[in-house]
């Protein structure tokens, strides 16, 4: 069982340091506080804000 725990009395227990924010809508998590997550979140969702600023900037060579 590669990453999974048992004892095979029961189903198989996947363990993980991944935080499980399937109950959390965005707006909860962006609300969280200060942590990355939070940060990433609000800065998409002030770009989504503005969609008439450049998202990009690069000198095209054509």
């Amino acid at each position: 069982m590669d990453e999974a725990t048992g004892d095979g009395a029961g189903p198989a227990v996947w363990r993980s340091t991944l935080v499980d924010v399937t109950e959390l809508s965005l707006a909860e998590l962006a609300a969280t506080g200060d942590d990355v997550l939070a940060h990433a979140l609000r800065r998409l969702a002030a770009d989504l804000e503005s969609p008439d600023e450049p998202i990009a900037g690069f000198n095209s060579a054509f």
